[in-house]
């Protein structure tokens, strides 16, 4: 593992910007700092690295703590709460079993965790559509349209799902 990033915003007002702008953004990012700790504490857990594993185990709990106050996903925060094991008499067996179950959780509730394991090529493509998208999400910020909403709506989610635009169309007159 390269390193972990920690979660925590720099201040209360950053959260409260990008839980405004970018909800879900901040809500996915949140959810794999979850996962990211949970592994790197199964890793850590082998090794006598008490400090690293007090560290990325309050990262932890502060992350779940940030996603319970906000209310997102409040039945998964309080389920790996109720799971999550005790900082310092847990070995590296419980961590890595918490480990697999918040993986397992993540894909299961919120679709992500995935252990994708994707080629040179897959990887450039999904960094250049990535971009791109961004790319047209600022553009947009400043656009100046009727129906945002559902021009994102369009934009970002897959095709096979109507949008309210859609099913508003869909009904008869």
């Amino acid at each position: 593992m390269k390193g972990i990033a920690l979660s925590r915003p720099v201040n209360d007002t950053d959260t409260e910007s990008i839980l405004t702008k970018k909800p879900n953004l901040l809500r996915i990012t949140w959810w794999y700092s979850v996962l990211q700790c949970a592994e790197y504490l199964a890793l850590v857990s082998l090794t006598s690295a008490a400090a690293a594993k007090k560290l990325v185990y309050e990262d932890l709990a502060n992350t779940l703590n940030q996603l319970h106050q906000h209310q997102l996903d409040l039945a998964l925060v309080q389920e790996l709460q109720a799971i999550l094991p005790a900082q310092t008499t847990t070995g590296p067996a419980g961590w890595a079993a918490f480990a697999v179950t918040t993986r397992e959780r993540l894909i299961q509730r919120l679709g992500i965790g995935h252990p994708w394991q994707f080629t040179k090529v897959q990887l450039d493509v999904l960094e250049n559509y990535l971009a791109s998208t961004e790319r047209l999400l600022d553009c947009f910020d400043v656009a100046v349209v009727e129906d945002r909403e559902a021009i994102l709506n369009r934009l970002l989610l897959p095709p096979d799902q109507p949008t309210t635009v859609d099913a508003a169309r869909s009904q008869p007159d």
